[in-house]
Order: C-alpha cells, then structure tokens, then sequence
C-alpha cells in the first residue's frame, strides 16, 4: 500500500531537522560545558551524585554481561516496545526513499550494488571493522588511562569511535527493515507456485486423469527455504510468481483500468524474481553476520567484564573521598529500599 508522499516528506524533513538540531546541540554541549569538567585525576573527587552514577554503570556493565550470558528465544514485550521506538525515525527514512520516486531509482541501484559488497565480503572483517577493534581501541585506551596514567584524558578524545559500533546497530536494522518490507510487498502482490519441493500433491480428478496440485509459498518461506539450500549445496527451489487476484482486482480499481486490458507478466515475474533474488542475498548475509556477532559474543563479555573492574577500581580507589554524610544517605536510602516499612511507627 501507498503511503502519502506528502505526509513521509513532512515527517522526514521534521525528523531531519530535530535530528540535525540535536546532534549539534549535544556537541556543543560535550566540548562547552561536559568534556573539561568530566573527572580525570584518579582517585575522583566523589560526589554523591557521581557515586550514584558509576554504581549505576558498573550495575549496567553486570546486566550486559548477563544478558550476553544468556540467551532469550523471544524478547520481552517491554524490550519490543523500546526497540520500535527507537528505530522508528529510522523506519521513516528508509520508506521515503522507498516510496518517493525522483530517488527510488538510485535507491534501487545502491542497494543492489551494497548487496553485492556484503555478499562478496568476509563476515569476519565487517564484525572487526565496525564492532571489534572500535571496543578494543576504546577499552584499551581506558585501562591505560585508569591503571598506567591514573588519569583519564585519551579516553575522552577517543571516544567518538564508539559511533561505529553504534552505527552498526543501525545499518543492520535498516536491512532487515528492508528485508521484511520487500517480503511484505512481494506477498501482497504475488502467488509463488513452487514445483521441486516434496509437498506437491497428487490427486485422481476424474478416473483416469491425474492432476497435480502445485503448493504455494510465501516469500518469506521462500527465502528461508532456499537460504538453506544455498547453505548446505542442495538444488535451488523452482517457482514461478503469479499475479495475486485480489492484487490485480485492486489495481484495476485504483487505476481504473477496465478488465479488457491484461498486465505485462514476463515483466512481472523478472521484477519478482529480482526482489526475491535480492532479499536472500540480503537476509544471508545478515544470517552470516549475526552467526559471526553470535560466535565472538564471549569477547564482547570479556570487553565488559574489563570496563566493569576498571570502574570498581575507580570507585574503590575514590570512594574515600566521598563525604560520609552522603554515604549515610545512601545507606539510608538502600535500607528504605530493602526495608520499606522499617522507619514507620504505626503506633
């Protein structure tokens, strides 16, 4: 379905400008009021507020561990519901480009030729280009900073690599955005008759005459099923797209084409063919990324086990500066958490 060209514009030139607004204020911030007054000299000068926060990121650093630990067959619904808010700028971008015509051309052919770099390139150096040696670099330069100069200054001027990593996350989502809405377009408009896959029945029409039933599949079984050919060397799935009936029964409607006028299907099945070609290219090469990212997650859990002892070095090493005033607040405070009903005198 066809989303206003109007509404994307207006919604994407807003998420462009709040975008680009806050980017900078964030580093005007960062490089006016936040990077020269950050902590550097070891042991910190706690405050109660700067103790409540490096508890709190030795508390995340736990919690990342853990969740790498483990792993979840489904997500939460909480964890669902943030996951959609936060991408759903991104979502927004990429159907524009999608629908919007004067770029729709040259989306197609960058995609077409960014499918061909991943596809062509190794998994691993993508996970070490833009995952790994981001993290190490980061995780190196602060040990350095915290254990050897006891003080941290190269840190901070090398943080921004952490926009790797981070963009990584995006660029995969953006994909499998892509992946998802391709299969929902292919399926809105086509009936994929598979004939060399053992579910073809066979049925006895009048005595005599036999018929076969070709079974449909979706695209998204399509594109599964023949990702686990490609894999394991198996002969590929034949099928051959067929216009949907409720599909053509709509576009005639909308378009007001009268039912004398038949559609072009030779150009039909090549553009079918060309989407599900293109996303099992893609959806492979994310299986194959997200197999490596899977395979090396331990050095992820090592890189935050190392952040995590570097932060309760410093909080170790700091703690004593901190007034003993504040640290009877904060005792209070996890007792009344613990024991809510503790300070209450009910008679």
């Amino acid at each position: 379905m066809k989303i206003n060209q109007l509404t994307i514009m207006k919604t994407l030139i807003k998420f462009v400008i709040t975008f680009v607004s806050f980017l900078f204020l964030i580093i005007y911030i960062w490089f006016r009021f936040i990077r020269e007054r950050l902590p550097r000299d070891i042991p910190f000068n706690l405050t109660l507020f700067g103790c409540i926060i490096i508890i709190f990121v030795c508390l995340s650093l736990i919690c990342s561990i853990i969740i790498s630990l483990l792993v979840f067959k489904d997500e939460n619904n909480i964890f669902k519901s943030i996951k959609k808010y936060y991408y759903k700028p991104l979502e927004i971008v990429i159907l524009f480009i999608i629908e919007y015509k004067p770029i729709k051309s040259y989306y197609n052919k960058f995609l077409i030729s960014f499918t061909n770099f991943i596809e062509n390139t190794s998994k691993f150096k993508i996970y070490l280009i833009i995952e790994l040696l981001p993290r190490i670099i980061l995780l190196c330069t602060f040990i350095i900073d915290v254990f050897y100069f006891h003080s941290i200054k190269y840190f901070y001027n090398v943080i921004f690599i952490a926009i790797l990593p981070l963009l990584s996350i995006y660029i995969l989502h953006a994909l499998k955005y892509i992946v998802n809405n391709t299969i929902n377009n292919i399926d809105q408009r086509a009936e994929l008759y598979c004939y060399n896959i053992s579910s073809i029945e066979t049925v006895m029409v009048v005595p005599g005459i036999i018929s076969h039933i070709v079974p449909t599949l979706s695209a998204k079984e399509l594109v599964n099923q023949e990702i686990q050919r490609i894999i394991n060397g198996l002969q590929r799935i034949d099928y051959l797209p067929s216009f949907r009936l409720d599909y053509v029964k709509s576009l005639r409607k909308t378009l007001n084409i009268p039912d004398t006028n038949s559609f072009n299907s030779a150009k039909f099945k090549v553009n079918i063919r060309k989407a599900i070609n293109l996303v099992i290219s893609l959806q492979k090469s994310i299986l194959l990324y997200e197999e490596k990212y899977s395979r090396y997650r331990y050095i992820k859990i090592g890189i935050f086990s190392m952040y995590l002892i570097s932060w309760m070095y410093i909080l170790i090493k700091s703690i004593h500066t901190l007034n003993p005033e504040s640290i009877e607040t904060i005792l209070e405070t996890f007792k009344d958490i613990i024991e809510p009903f503790s300070g209450l005198d009910i008679f």
